[in-house]
C-alpha cells in the first residue's frame, strides 16, 4: 500500500475539520434561535456576517506560513 500524499492528507483533514466546524456552527445557530424564541430564518445581514467571517478565516489560513 502506498503512503498517502501530503496534499491528499491535507485535503482529507481539511475537509473533515470543515465538516465538523460547519455542523457545529449550524447547531449553535439553531440553539441560539431556539433560546431566543425566534424562528429559524437567516436574514441577509446574517448571511453577510457569516460570509465575511468565512472570507476572513480563509484569508488567515491562506496567509499561514508566509514570511
Amino acid at each position: 500500500m502506498e503512503k498517502p500524499n501530503n496534499k491528499t492528507l491535507t485535503l482529507v483533514i481539511g475537509g473533515a475539520v470543515g465538516l465538523i466546524t460547519g455542523v457545529a456552527a449550524a447547531y449553535l445557530i439553531i440553539q441560539n434561535r431556539e433560546r431566543l424564541g425566534e424562528p429559524l430564518k437567516l436574514t441577509r445581514n446574517d448571511g453577510a456576517k457569516i460570509g465575511m467571517g468565512i472570507a476572513t478565516f480563509l484569508k488567515m489560513v491562506a496567509d499561514t506560513g508566509k514570511p
